[in-house]
């Protein structure tokens, strides 16, 4: 879908993609912009692009995102909120996934808050919930983030690709290569 999708809430859902881009909220978010989306108690599966709010987003401004206490599986690109951003135009802020009863399982780029990003990352959050992965590219936040200016900042300046990333009391396991509490 394009366009704006503001304050949307899915609970208690069994969401099952077969093939790409399934998320608690949406599968995916093309253009414009997505705001205040809620994800809790959902059990979300599919391949690639797999996220507790969307399983994949293009050219968006994604802001306040919530996932909490979700069941996510998928293979490539799973994450807490979002499994895969392709575009370097887009911008996502104040995303966090969170809950004891929160996991995300996948294989390659797997991470607490986004799979994979190309765009600018400022202010998310992942906390008290395990990530695993069996294949390269798995974090506690990110898995990847791939944005021309390759800068990760513990503020919210301008020149940032990852700016104010937190991981708290997570447990992060990776069975290959580039593992870390962060990225």
């Amino acid at each position: 879908a394009s366009g704006y999708v503001y304050n949307a809430t899915s609970s208690d859902n069994v969401i099952i993609g077969t093939t790409n881009n399934a998320g608690g909220n949406e599968g995916y978010h093309g253009g414009w912009t997505a705001s205040g989306l809620t994800s809790t108690n959902n059990t979300i599966t599919g391949n690639n692009r797999v996220g507790g709010n969307l399983g994949g987003t293009g050219w968006t401004y994604n802001e306040n995102f919530q996932s909490i206490n979700n069941t996510i599986r998928g293979t490539n690109y799973t994450a807490g909120c979002i499994g895969f951003n392709d575009h370097s135009y887009a911008t996502i802020y104040n995303l966090r996934a969170s809950g004891s009863n929160q996991s995300v399982t996948g294989t390659q780029y797997v991470g607490g808050v986004i799979g994979r990003a190309y765009g600018r990352v400022k202010n998310v959050q992942a906390q008290d919930f395990s990530v695993t992965g069996t294949g390269n590219y798995i974090g506690g936040v990110m898995g990847s983030e791939e944005y021309v200016n390759t800068s990760i900042s513990s503020t919210n300046n301008g020149n940032y690709s990852l700016a104010g990333a937190k991981a708290t009391n997570m447990t992060i396991i990776g069975s290959a290569s580039y593992v870390g509490g962060i990225v």
